[in-house]
């Protein structure tokens, strides 16, 4: 054989052989990315929601609408969340006798008392890219919760 079909035949195995591996890397590549987005999402929702939290101290309260009874900028904090596909933001109010739950919308100073807790609660969801990853389990959820006690007055 002359070496202009050798070469012709190198070249057609290469590409044999890239196209058998293609899928493999691109697979790979794809669950990095996935892993990455999922890691992400995870470290944002919960620092988000401690960000949440910590709004609703008293500290530094000079009138008007206290912390911790500001649902709209809580709420907001809560879902400073990039690459999350669906999140849903919880808050509400439980009394200290540890039964009654007052939800944010309808708290008032007035019925709230110091050692109520405050209780914010997020789910984000994250779906995957990777094509099989995503068939079987339809993406991945999040659930934080977190609570503080309501000091009206130190």
């Amino acid at each position: 054989m002359t070496n202009v079909k050798m070469n012709s035949k190198r070249q057609g195995q290469a590409l044999v052989e890239f196209a058998l591996i293609a899928p493999l890397l691109i697979f790979l590549v794809l669950g990095i990315i996935d892993f990455g987005r999922a890691l992400f999402t995870y470290a944002m929702a919960s620092n988000s929601l401690r960000d949440a939290v910590r709004y609703a101290e008293v500290l530094g309260y000079s009138g008007g609408v206290p912390r911790y009874l500001d649902c709209t900028s809580m709420d907001k904090t809560a879902r400073n969340v990039f690459v999350v596909n669906s999140q849903t933001v919880t808050i509400q109010y439980l009394k200290s006798d540890g039964t009654t739950v007052i939800p944010c919308a309808s708290a008032t100073p007035d019925n709230l008392v110091n050692g109520d807790l405050l209780q914010i609660e997020s789910k984000a969801r994250v779906n995957f890219i990777t094509p099989i990853l995503s068939n079987i389990f339809h993406g991945l959820d999040f659930d934080f919760k977190g609570q503080r006690t309501i000091l009206k007055e130190i």
